[in-house]
Formats: C-alpha cells, structure tokens, sequence
C-alpha cells in the first residue's frame, strides 16, 4: 500500500509519516531532493503537471498539505503567496488524480476551521457557511480548487485543522515564551474562542478519515474550545508563573502594523466542534485541554 504526502517536511507531515510508516509506502512530494528518513522523495514545484505524478497511480491515499505560513504579515505580496501556493498544489494533485488509470483511493486536502470566520461565541460544525475576512477566503478558495476537480473514483476529505499543540508545535512554543517571560495575560478580553487539537489526535484523525469513508469537510479539532484566557491561564499554571496583566486588543494591532503576527489570528474568535469525528465514532486521546498541554510542555 502507498501513501503519497505533499507537504511532508512540515510539523504536520512528520508527524503523520511518522503515524503511517509502519502501515504503507510513504512517497512524500517535495520540492528539494533532500532525503526524508521513512520516506522516498518525488520531487515537484506545487504547481505543474510531472513525472511525480505517476505516484498517484493505485496509491491508497494523497494528503495534501502544502502551503504557505498564514502567520506571516499580511503585505499584498504575501497574502497572493499564501493563497496561490494552497489552490496551486491542490489543483495540481487534483488534476494528477484525475489522469490516473487506478486514482487514489481517497485524497485528503488541508484547509482550516478559519473558514468559519470570527464567530464570537457561535458554535460551527462542518455544515456552517464560510465566514468573512482574509483566512475565511482563502479556505474557501482552498476547498473550492479541490471540490472544482474531485476526481471521479477519489473520495474527497476536507480537513479543517485548529490550532495544533504538541511538543515543538510552532503556536505553542511562541505562548510558552510568551509566558515564561512573565507576559502571558490574556489577549483583548480573553473571551474569544480558541479552537485546538493535539497533534497526536490530528494525525489519528487523518488515519481515520482515510479509512472510515469520511467524505467532505471534517472538523479537525478537540471537542472543548476554550476561551483564550483559560489557554493562558493553563499555561501560566502548568509553567508556575503568576497571573500576568492582559494584552489590549489596540496593543495587539500596533504590533501586527509594525510587522508583528496578524492581530486577527489572535482575535478572532472560531468555537468549531468535532461533529464529523464524534459521529462516526472518533475518540480523542487528548479531549481537554489541561490534558493536551500537559503533553506538549510536560
């Protein structure tokens, strides 16, 4: 059995060959030809039609996982980069699938519970409309290249992945810092919703939607989102450091103009649930926070 990654190199794709080395041939697609160990490499650009799609043929599975950071700055230049390096590797995977004699059997595309936009305290599940802002469309446009050309005979999985925890998961590490060096308060007034899943659950969930004929947008996050001022207070707890005065929201904008992370991947507010998961039986090692960070700083 094969499984072919685009995006393996990255925290979530080691993470997952790591999960699903045991079980089949991993063909990860890269850009450089550097080796990566429980692997073989075929290498692409992200956008153009190649040799490296002759590994789609027969093979069980395509996870797709490439892209662009979101959290960089939000210049026009790099917003174009984030969007066109999603749609492009999805429509390449998509048209590779579609030219196959034996397609996948199931292609798994990454997107984000940021399709849902800033919802404040709603409650999203995976039949919630699209939502506003810059992270919204791009999701929209993510899926939207992969739903346009859903090759016949390939079951389609929408994964819309949370904020992921774990040990070295790049958001945690910067809140850990950010705690340790006795700044850790809550962010505006704490009571936005932070939608997460431990990195461990994340790739258990990707197994699992690839094996149990899950099809469609799938929710890819914990059961409990929290408000942003419980995760900091989790932190500074599980770190021993003391209560820490909150950031403004005014504050928090200044930095994102002066070349900082865009305010509103931590202002916004996105309460997405499991639906999908719990429904056909999902279970979550890590269903509570205090239980995830533990695991990922402990």
């Amino acid at each position: 059995m094969k499984i072919v990654i685009a995006g393996g190199s990255g925290y979530i794709g080691r993470a997952l060959l790591e999960r699903l080395r045991d079980r089949a041939e991993i063909v990860v697609l890269s850009r450089s030809k550097r080796s990566v160990p429980g692997a073989r490499v075929a290498i692409w650009d992200g956008v153009s039609f190649g040799d490296w799609a002759s590994e789609l043929e027969g093979a069980k599975a395509v996870v797709n996982l490439s892209g662009e950071p979101i959290s960089q700055k939000w210049s026009d230049r790099n917003k174009q980069e984030i969007l066109d390096s999603r749609t492009d590797s999805t429509r390449a995977i998509g048209m590779a699938a579609a030219r196959c004699e034996s397609p996948p059997e199931v292609w798994l595309n990454a997107s984000g519970i940021d399709a849902y936009g800033d919802g404040r305290d709603a409650i999203y599940t995976e039949s919630s409309p699209f939502g506003m802002g810059f992270p919204a469309q791009v999701c929209k446009a993510w899926e939207g290249a992969a739903v346009e050309l859903d090759p016949p005979g390939t079951r389609l999985v929408l994964m819309r992945t949370a904020v992921v925890f774990g040990r070295n998961a790049a958001a945690l590490m910067l809140l850990r810092k950010v705690v340790k060096w006795f700044a850790g308060g809550s962010v505006g007034d704490g009571r936005q919703f932070i939608s997460w899943i431990h990195i461990e659950d994340l790739v258990r969930a990707y197994e699992f939607c690839m094996d149990e004929g899950l099809a469609g947008p799938v929710n890819a996050t914990a059961p409990e989102p929290v408000h942003n001022g419980e995760l900091m207070s989790e932190l500074r707890r599980q770190l021993g450091r003391p209560w820490s005065p909150p950031t403004p929201a005014w504050a928090v904008r200044a930095l994102g103009a002066l070349g900082g992370p865009p305010p509103d991947l931590a202002l916004q507010s996105i309460r997405a649930v499991p639906e999908a998961l719990l429904s056909h039986g999902f279970s979550f090692q890590f269903p509570d926070l205090r239980s995830a960070i533990a695991a990922s700083i402990g």
